[in-house]
């Protein structure tokens, strides 16, 4: 079994035959398809450093005298890609964590809620406690009234 690269048998690629062709140096046509076959991946999952790995594999193999600015310009595309990705990332959690603080704020303001609602129903028992003994308060002071003036003698009546 002679390999093409690293992950691939030269006999299941076309590519790597016609890399041989090209070239007759073993160790550059071995390098160029290493290159060419680690970087089948799909573009979210390339880190930063494989990403300039590859520019340098790249960039070595133009040196060498193979034509690749297609290669080139389909390794920018993955890293735009990976930009974009990283940036989604970053838009998703700052949505998740606005849509905590949001639940979170909703809860507070229920709470809140539930507590005005409970204040202004204290408040207005209360307030009709206080009406109440405010009635009573002016009867008493009438009825004293009326028992200090009828009180002389003029008036034996008891008012309750």
């Amino acid at each position: 079994m002679k390999l093409c690269s690293k992950n691939v048998v030269s006999s299941e690629s076309p590519t790597c035959v016609w890399i041989k062709e090209i070239t007759r140096d073993y160790v550059l046509a071995w390098s160029y398809n290493h290159y060419l076959f680690s970087t089948r991946k799909p573009p979210h999952s390339l880190s930063e450093t494989e990403l300039t790995n590859a520019r340098s594999e790249l960039i070595d193999l133009t040196k060498a005298g193979f034509k690749l600015d297609w290669l080139k310009t389909k390794l920018d595309v993955r890293k735009k890609t990976n930009d974009v990705g990283s940036r989604v990332q970053e838009l998703e959690e700052q949505v998740k964590n606005l849509n905590l603080e949001l639940d979170t704020e909703k809860v507070n303001t229920a709470t809140c809620t539930a507590k005005v609602l409970s204040l202004k129903q204290k408040m207005s028992d209360l307030t009709a406690e206080l009406n109440e003994k405010e009635a009573k308060l002016l009867l008493l002071q009438t009825a004293s009234r009326i028992l200090f003036t009828f009180g002389k003698g003029e008036c034996d009546e008891k008012i309750d």
